[in-house]
């Protein structure tokens, strides 16, 4: 999700201090989105620091650590990023050691801010460790005694009665 630095600088004719804006599934990757992420955020400007406080929510696919089936999972994630307008910077840098907010620094010249790796590494985080369908719902694996019978690949009959030839061929030459 890129934003126009003009919007979070108030450059604009209208300068507001919300955004809201949908991310499609195909910006995050990995995460197997069902459909459009929205994004919420609020926008505090303070000198030459735009600070950025919201959400990210929507619906995205995970696999049951139970039954291995997919199933669908909302989300509803936090969001807070600082964004440093430097024009010392010579391309974008994104810092994400701070435990409760991401840090980008742009260049005034770039023109834009991308907020997809914050978003994306929200959303990652905040991923269940152990996925569950139905989390409320008993569960019990049920292991059956009886086996399935198998059956014999037909190439194998071919070799057994060659086999069988091979050993009564050899039985008849040591009898005496």
């Amino acid at each position: 999700m890129k934003i126009d630095l003009r919007i979070l600088n108030g450059n604009v004719r209208d300068p507001s201090d919300e955004l809201r804006a949908e991310v499609l599934p195909e910006e995050f990757g990995e995460i197997r989105l069902s459909g459009p992420a929205t994004v919420e955020l609020k926008i505090d400007r303070s000198g030459k620091e735009v600070f950025l406080t919201g959400r990210v929510f929507g619906r995205q696919w995970l696999t049951d650590c139970r039954t291995l089936e997919e199933f669908e999972h909302s989300f509803d994630v936090p969001v807070e990023a600082r964004v440093v307008i430097d024009p010392h910077v010579a391309s974008s840098e994104f810092d994400d050691s701070a435990e409760d907010e991401f840090l980008l620094k742009v260049n005034p010249q770039e023109g834009e801010v991308d907020l997809t790796e914050c978003l994306r590494q929200q959303i990652l985080l905040n991923e269940p460790l152990r996925p569950v369908k139905d989390p409320d719902a008993e569960f019990s694996w049920i292991e059956s005694e009886e086996k399935p019978e198998e059956k014999a690949d037909p190439r194998w009959g071919k070799l057994k009665q060659l086999k069988e030839r091979m050993s009564s061929s050899k039985a008849e030459e040591q009898e005496p």
